[in-house]
């Protein structure tokens, strides 16, 4: 791309200039003609382009007056912005957040919902026109920066105008550049993103410079605005990313550029083009999560340890301190799928013992009783009695009864004690932690596996498979051969301990 760069000064290498006066334009001539190659980008025509695609963008913005299209998406994401109720979107949070700005300036009380297409904004009061000059000046701004790219491509004066004409008259981007959508800012940020980068290839001859500098690390900003926009912004980091390696493929074959040299062109391009677009995206991830607060439709998709710091939170206050004779609620960690779950029905063939089930709600058939584990002597099954507060570790061998049905191994009946095949080992899930180091499980922050005492391969596991009709289509819970799938992964979320409140 580089070669194609309009003519500028050259250097004989890429060091370190000993002048560092602005030097970028030194050797164009004011009497180059209108259509000439390497001419200044022209600020009169870049002016004249931009007022006419005011007119033709911002024409009218206000027709139709009711809910287009996907308004009734991020017009209703902007509100819930407003709110601060709590959402999930498959799109990262910039424009969402822009178009949230744009209502408060505009005077938006978030009254109006975007429930449906075709509701109207004037019996409403929504300031949509506000809302919606938003992506009108987004795409606006893309005119010129599509013609300062054609000429940082080199191109005349004239194709450059064409350009920008073209897609200032192509319907498709007025379209987008007229409605509450999210289109207008990941076309705009791309833009400018290959214009910086255009600009960027066009100042070589004076490396770390402030005209170096500054469009190399706009790049990075742009990049990393384009991809907090929509996913399908990051495939700009495929298109950079091979230009940059063509560049310093160049900066490599120059004899003159010493090793040290050539590094520091290196770091200078991971920093501004990875590092900065990372941080960018990531602080805006950190934005979003600031601005919702409260309890709202997406909460259930996060963990519990999310949703418990959200206000208005339905995770009732529970004992961190998992005691023996606790009764638990097992929320399955890799599917959050919900918890685990007895009812009282078999399975209608191969063991035919009692379904055990992941079941999105909490209710008395996922309650759980804690205690140790039965220990059997010669053909002798004893259950040891819990005399006083005592805490569960990691390794610790357990029991998980339901007190309406029966234990989790799925298999009883009235009179049996049962035997060692309703014994679990209980484990922290972290590889810092050996299996018998005696850590104690804590509620909501311990992830945890619970092995079969008799098979020490097996792990109890679920994952996103749903049972038929006769299993009431819930999640299938199986013991998988491999207990360190991250099926095999619990946590306690609720638990209650009679013991701890005496305590307490």
């Amino acid at each position: 791309m580089s070669g194609a760069m309009r003519q500028r000064r050259k250097t004989d290498n890429f060091t370190m200039p000993t002048d560092r006066s602005d030097q970028r334009y030194s050797k164009i001539q004011a009497s180059k003609s209108f259509g000439d190659i390497g001419e200044i980008p022209n600020l009169t025509i870049i002016g004249a382009l931009t007022l006419f695609a005011l007119v033709i963008r911002l024409l009218r913005i206000s027709n139709p007056h009711e809910v287009v299209f996907d308004e009734v998406h991020f017009g209703g994401f902007a509100t819930k912005y407003i709110n601060g109720n709590f959402f999930m979107d498959v799109h990262p949070p910039l424009g969402k957040l822009l178009f949230a700005a744009a209502g408060l300036v505009g005077g938006y009380n978030s009254s109006f919902y975007f429930d449906n297409i075709g509701d109207d904004y004037l019996q409403n009061h929504a300031p949509y026109v506000t809302m919606r000059l938003l992506p009108g000046f987004l795409g606006v701004l893309l005119v010129p920066v599509s013609y300062i790219t054609m000429r940082n491509m080199g191109m005349s004066n004239i194709a450059s105008i064409l350009s920008a004409l073209m897609l200032t008259l192509e319907n498709g981007f007025i379209t987008q550049s007229r409605l509450i959508l999210l289109d207008s800012g990941l076309i705009f940020f791309s833009g400018l993103t290959v214009m910086m980068w255009t600009d960027f290839l066009t100042n070589q001859e004076v490396p770390f410079t402030f005209n170096w500098w500054y469009p190399l690390v706009m790049t990075g900003v742009s990049l990393g605005l384009a991809g907090s926009v929509k996913w399908v912004g990051l495939f700009l980091i495929a298109t950079i990313g091979i230009s940059t390696l063509m560049n310093l493929w160049t900066v490599l074959g120059d004899l003159r550029v010493t090793a040290r040299q050539y590094v520091d062109h290196f770091i200078a391009r991971a920093a501004c083009l990875l590092l900065i677009p990372g941080f960018i995206y990531c602080f805006l991830f950190q934005v979003h999560f600031w601005a919702l607060p409260n309890k709202g439709g997406g909460s259930g998709f996060m963990s519990p340890e999310f949703q418990s710091t959200l206000h208005g939170n339905e995770i009732p206050s529970t004992f961190e301190d998992i005691a023996f004779g606790s009764v638990i609620h097992l929320r399955h960690h890799a599917t959050n799928g919900g918890y685990l779950h007895s009812h009282a029905h078999d399975y209608p063939s191969g063991s035919k013992q009692q379904q055990m089930t992941v079941y999105p709600f909490k209710d008395e058939n996922g309650e759980f009783l804690i205690l140790p584990g039965l220990k059997q002597v010669n053909e002798t099954v004893t259950e040891p009695t819990v005399t006083g507060l005592k805490y569960v570790k990691n390794g610790d061998v357990v029991r998980l009864v339901n007190e309406h049905h029966w234990e989790i191994s799925g298999y009883g009946q009235p009179g049996f004690m049962g035997d060692t095949n309703d014994n679990w080992i209980i484990r922290i899930a972290d590889r810092k932690i050996d299996d018998d180091e005696p850590v104690q499980i804590k509620a909501i922050n311990t992830k945890i596996r619970f092995i079969h005492v008799n098979n020490r391969r097996c792990g109890l596991f679920s994952h996103d498979t749903k049972l038929p009709k006769w299993g009431f289509e819930q999640q299938e819970v199986t013991c998988a051969e491999n207990n360190r799938r991250a099926g095999c992964v619990w946590l306690i979320e609720q638990n209650d301990n009679k013991l701890c409140k005496l305590k307490n």
